[in-house]
């Protein structure tokens, strides 16, 4: 059996940086915005000073407009918080480190004069430092969701570990639970009221007795009703409940069942179509920040051959970020060199994670065979061609004993047997795999 899945899996992952750059509210003292039917006007001042600016933003004028009443005005009556003076703010960063600060509308503030007072408070320099590391850390996370894939490789499981799962596998006895509210007996309490009434209702006008205990006791056959309404519909909802917590119970046994029939009929037994569809449920569920394909065939009952179409050079991040020591922003295109180790890196850690994800289909599997193959110009005949440029057999005994928290997967090949032409500088060669 042969299967093809292509999986794109980078939607969302990438991190572009353009001129508009990354945004984010922040709000401090000392600003605000009215917006009305004369225009959009920003207030800012510097708190303490009592120095008061006002500039009308929807004329795009650069002017400051200072008001000799306006230090009176303001002074000690700031009468917002800082977060509401300066929720709609934002700042952008771009990779180069540039700030620009936007109004409410999304319009940039030019005015100098303003900006130079904005940049002086320490609110400003806070949220300065905090897209720089943003920018970073987003920057190493994309970086690393490429190129640490073998870092996820799963922990084989052992024969004994399926065989411990499917002794746990035990089903939940279901205990019927009972409604222990008592039913209100609205005949009895009746006979209880007529006797109430007697005793309690009289008057001194005592051809009226009858009609009044009549009253007293329909009152309260009535709340008794409403009682025993309310008790019908709790003991119905309690009922429903234990009905879904019951068929709850079945599903979840039924579930156990099946799991309990799978471990002890395909996988401890490596049943080659239980592995043919785990493979494919496998490619067609993974979500990785890669773009590449899988031809497989279980060769043997315990042997499977991948053919892996790698992802191209060109689809990896090329950026690196970092703080300088004058505190700068850094964001930087890598070197040759580093591309094409980071993607050395990538191809070899996708072999291990995808042979890791297989080996755990079954403890019957005791082997892989990985070829992986990218697009290449072939200068021969000037167009691109499956060009190989690895070929692994991962044997499970030692797969299982490699820690992937700290090995290179580079040199990790060095396990196993294998065919690579790599150069000091992490380019990779074409090389021959026998068909």
């Amino acid at each position: 059996m042969r299967f093809r899945k292509r999986i794109k899996i980078a939607k969302g992952v990438s991190l572009n940086f353009s001129k508009s750059g990354l945004s984010t509210s922040f709000g401090m003292k000392g600003l605000s915005f009215n917006i009305g039917t004369r225009g959009t006007y920003v207030n800012y001042g510097i708190p303490g000073t009592g120095l008061y600016d006002r500039k009308k933003l929807s004329s795009g004028s650069s002017v400051l407009t200072k008001s000799s009443n306006s230090s009176t005005r303001s002074r000690g009556k700031e009468s917002k918080s800082q977060s509401e003076l300066f929720q709609d703010l934002q700042l952008r960063m771009n990779e180069l480190g540039e700030i620009q600060v936007f109004d409410s509308e999304s319009r940039l503030i030019e005015d100098q004069e303003f900006l130079r007072k904005l940049k002086k408070t320490p609110q400003y320099s806070e949220k300065v430092e905090f897209l720089k590391q943003e920018i970073i850390t987003k920057v190493h996370k994309v970086n690393d969701q490429f190129i640490n894939i073998y870092q996820f490789t799963p922990k084989l499981k052992t024969n004994q570990d399926w065989t411990n799962e499917y002794n746990n596998l035990k089903p939940v006895v279901y205990l019927m639970k009972e409604f222990s509210i008592p039913e209100p007996s609205i005949e009895e309490k009746a006979s209880q009221l007529e006797e109430r009434a007697k005793k309690e209702v009289k008057s001194v006008l005592f051809w009226k007795n009858e009609s009044k205990r009549q009253e007293f006791v329909n009152a309260n056959l009535e709340l008794l009703r409403q009682e025993k309404e309310r008790w019908e519909n709790e003991k119905a909802f309690f009922l429903k409940e234990e009905d879904e917590r019951k068929n709850k119970i079945d599903e979840e046994n039924k579930d156990i069942e099946k799991r309990k029939w799978e471990i002890e009929n395909c996988i401890l037994t490596g049943k080659s179509d239980y592995i043919n569809a785990k493979i494919e449920e496998i490619l067609t569920t993974l979500e990785l920040p890669v773009d590449f394909s899988v031809d497989f065939n279980l060769k043997e009952p315990d042997i499977i051959e991948v053919d892996l179409d790698l992802p191209e050079i060109e689809d990896l991040p090329n950026k690196k970020a970092n703080l300088l020591s004058s505190g700068k922003l850094s964001v930087k295109e890598k070197t040759k060199k580093q591309i094409l180790q980071d993607y050395a890196t990538c191809v070899h850690g996708l072999a291990f994670f995808l042979a890791g994800l297989f080996f755990n289909i079954s403890p019957k599997i005791t082997q892989i065979n990985i070829a992986g193959y990218t697009q290449r110009l072939d200068p021969k005949i000037g167009n691109t061609k499956d060009t190989y440029i690895y070929f692994v057999e991962f044997e499970r005994e030692i797969f299982s004993k490699l820690n992937f928290s700290q090995i290179n997967p580079i040199d990790a090949f060095e396990n196993f047997s294998y065919r690579r032409n790599i150069l000091k500088s992490f380019e990779m060669k074409e090389v021959e795999i026998a068909s």
